[in-house]
């Protein structure tokens, strides 16, 4: 006897997969965090430099709010990408170029923070010497100058892995050059640092 199915729905849903793709969170570079953090930091530089240059500061405590304004939001993005992004791309590599941007952020941070201190150690003429912070803020200019090479490396090839993952299976290359873009930016600025000092 044949079933009587009048009365109900027989008609069966399919999900189209690429509905959920287009409402899908973006993930990697394209996470929402990861351009929320560097506009959050870049205002907070602005801020910062802003509020050193406006207000009158003299003599040494201009020199170390100078560092300062600068330590802060260099932190502050070093903790978000540790604590909030996201991996940017699948692989290695881009573990790889995390971690530099991190290490690169932190060490360069810190080594304002300590070049900040070390600036009270001079005379009010920025140039003799007043006590023995001295070797602190060499010290920090050391920090500054070592953070800067990750953190220089870090930054082009994440630029590297953005162009990559928005040209696709043509992105290798783009990504090969950027690494190979860093090693010599890197060499220019050791390069540079033994020549000119800074």
């Amino acid at each position: 006897m044949p079933r009587d199915t009048r009365g109900m729905n027989t008609t069966t849903q399919i999900k189209d997969p690429d509905e959920d793709a287009g409402t899908s969170t973006p993930t990697g570079w394209r996470a929402p965090i990861v351009l929320r953090s560097l506009v959050l930091t870049g205002l907070l530089a602005v801020l910062t430099i802003s509020l050193w240059t406006l207000i009158p500061f003299q003599g040494n405590a201009d020199h170390g709010v100078g560092h300062w304004s600068l330590a802060l939001p260099v932190l502050v993005l070093g903790g978000l990408i540790l604590l909030s992004w996201p991996p940017l791309a699948p692989g290695l590599t881009a573990r790889v170029v995390r971690w530099a941007l991190i290490v690169g952020l932190g060490i360069f941070g810190f080594g304002q923070v300590v070049e900040g201190l070390g600036a009270f150690a001079y005379q009010e003429d920025g140039l003799s010497r007043a006590n023995d912070l001295v070797e602190l803020h060499a010290f920090g200019v050391g920090m500054t100058a070592t953070g800067f090479t990750p953190l220089l490396a870090g930054f082009i090839m994440t630029g590297g892995i953005v162009l990559a993952d928005r040209r696709g299976a043509a992105g290798s290359k783009v990504l090969l050059w950027s690494v190979v873009a860093a090693m010599a930016a890197v060499v220019a600025f050791e390069v540079g640092a033994l020549n000119f000092g800074y």
